[in-house]
């Protein structure tokens, strides 16, 4: 999971989470996405799942991480420049791997993909125009996803 940000025609900031789940190392698909303002907003949305959730320092904090621990993930995310306490931050200690790390940049390539084929600024006014025409672009993204499994 990580965020990115986009600003509207007023150069006005808005950060996109979205979660990601990597299938068999090769394609990335995003299962949660929204609009939010802080990390542990978004965590709580977060679909009930299993394997790891990589995150970078932003998301250790300790509502973040018991969350993430209590929807079944496993997660595996730098520590911040805080050390919380609490079940998902003892966890985090135990199963930490830099080796493991390093496969959250994978998960990065959507925003890559996003920026590239998009750019970094959406041309609307709206708060609700903003939000349809970045979860459209994750769509198309998806359906590009799907139609290159499809066919390769």
């Amino acid at each position: 999971m990580d965020s990115t940000k986009f600003t509207d025609w007023r150069k006005e900031s808005h950060e996109l989470f979205i979660s990601i789940r990597v299938k068999n190392k090769e394609a990335l698909f995003p299962i949660h996405s929204k609009i939010k303002n802080s990390e542990v907003e978004f965590v709580k949305d977060i679909p009930k799942g299993s394997g790891f959730m990589f995150g970078d320092g932003a998301f250790d904090a300790k509502p973040v991480l018991n969350t993430i621990v209590s929807k079944g993930y496993l997660p595996i995310i730098k520590k911040g420049v805080t050390n919380p306490r609490g079940f998902g931050a003892r966890i985090r200690d135990k199963i930490y791997d830099e080796s493991l790390y390093v496969y959250r940049n994978v998960g990065e390539g959507i925003f890559g993909a996003l920026t590239l084929e998009f750019g970094d600024r959406i041309k609307t006014k709206r708060e609700e125009s903003f939000k349809t025409r970045v979860i459209l672009r994750i769509i198309v993204y998806c359906l590009k996803i799907i139609a290159r499994c499809i066919y390769e």
